[in-house]
């Protein structure tokens, strides 16, 4: 192992541009922003290169310098650097530039626990000069970074099958769940509505029925503090509004109570079908069907349970409420104090307009069942996929496995190409 900083030959940090552009014009540069890096949304500014900023290219190491992610280090996009942000530059000679950041991104972690500051947080530079790193002759470096490379190039590639799976969910919901399109893939015709008064036109064999007609049940559960009841290692399971996500139960670190409190608190005992509905903060309105195989559960005073009786489909009903338009009209009656809240007289009395037949609703829920069932499929391919790039990280940029002398002499000739590339 050796120490990083003895390779590294400037820290350039970037600097807010004269002037910044809402919309990209030709001569313009995305203005760099931890999300867009993280690729998470797209340029909010757009700013003209200068002598006065710094210009970064594609594949650059980047650390984020100051504020609460102070040391997450970021592999650039092509853009005018931030002005939280440092861009790493380096003896190219001795490291190929992949494997540099690479070797960083596997020693975030370090660098985000050891960053300074009792005011904002900000990066230590004499702690990224201490960090000590794996350096191999540089053909086995071009190796480990193409083999990083290319894993990463599979995670971006099943990402944006993801995204478009969601864009088909999106659409599906809003032309299925307003009977636009009917489940059998067909458009409705002008003369299928009917003309509401209040909500405009509605599907022939559609209704207007308020909650509590749909429903055997409209509750929400109590603290398990406020009845002298405490978490322990095993029992019942509680469900949080953390647990309810958009459209599945999330119970990776479960919360369980005795099964005295499940006794007394017999109004909220969850049942498989019933649709858990979160009704206060942040994650208003996030609902999901609870369908997890266990004997016992119970939800708190955060979660609406919302049981719909026998002639209404659960999975309909659920993806019903995750629509965009029927949040809008649920969100609009919520308490506007601090801490926005729904009340359960809001589902009461809320008017759903859904197909009277539970065997449309059981088709249209299918088909919807079907999108969420790949996306479900490709994200899981997409953690496999990480636990392989961290395995891969932490086995050869420390020097825990060593590539074979065969499989390192392929990539002389690619280094060599990427040598000339360079200096041309």
């Amino acid at each position: 192992m050796e120490n990083i900083g003895q390779y590294i030959t400037k820290y350039r940090k970037g600097k807010v541009p004269k002037q910044l552009f809402e919309n990209q014009e030709e001569g313009l540069l995305p203005y760099l922003s931890p999300d867009y890096l993280r690729r998470k949304s797209k340029p909010e500014f757009y700013a003209e290169p200068t002598e006065k900023v710094v210009e970064v290219e594609d594949g650059e190491v980047i650390v984020l310098w100051d504020g609460s992610n102070a040391g997450e280090i970021f592999i650039s996009r092509k853009g005018i650097l931030g002005s939280t942000m440092v861009k790493l530059e380096f003896n190219e000679d001795e490291i190929f530039k992949p494997y540099f950041s690479f070797s960083f991104e596997y020693l975030e972690y370090v660098l985000k626990a050891k960053t300074a500051g009792s005011g904002i947080p900000h990066a230590d530079k004499g702690v990224i000069k201490k960090l000590d790193f794996f350096k191999p002759p540089k053909p086995e470096q071009t190796a480990i970074a193409i083999i990083l490379s290319k894993v990463n190039a599979n995670i971006e590639a099943v990402n944006k099958s993801v995204k478009a799976a969601e864009k088909l969910k999106k659409a599906l919901m809003q032309n299925l769940l307003t009977g636009k399109l009917k489940p059998d893939g067909t458009w409705r015709k002008e003369d299928e509505f009917y003309e509401d008064e209040k909500f405009g036109k509605i599907p022939v064999g559609w209704q207007i029925i308020k909650g509590n007609k749909i429903t055997d049940k409209i509750t929400k559960g109590q603290s398990p503090k406020w009845q002298g009841f405490e978490y322990q290692d095993n029992g019942i399971l509680f469900v949080t509004s953390e647990n309810v996500r958009d459209g599945y139960i999330e119970v990776d670190s479960p919360k369980y109570l005795p099964i005295e409190f499940h006794n007394k608190i017999k109004n909220s005992q969850l049942q498989k079908e019933d649709i858990l509905i979160n009704i206060v903060g942040a994650s208003i309105g996030r609902c999901a069907v609870f369908n997890l195989d266990v004997e016992y559960a119970n939800t708190n005073q955060a979660v609406c349970v919302f049981r719909p009786n026998d002639e209404n489909d659960s999975d309909f009903l659920a993806y019903y409420l995750q629509n965009g338009y029927t949040q809008q009209r649920l969100l609009g009656t919520q308490v506007e104090t601090a801490r926005a809240n729904l009340s359960l007289g809001d589902f009461r009395k809320f008017k759903f307009i859904i197909p009277k037949s539970k065997d449309e609703q059981v088709l249209i829920a299918e088909k919807l069942n079907e999108v969420v069932s790949t996306i479900q499929s490709k994200q899981d391919k997409i953690k496999k996929l990480q636990r392989l790039k961290k395995s891969l990280m932490q086995n050869l940029l420390t020097g825990k496995v060593r590539l074979p002398k065969e499989f390192i002499a392929q990539f002389v000739n690619e280094l060599e190409v990427t040598n000339t590339t360079t200096t041309a």
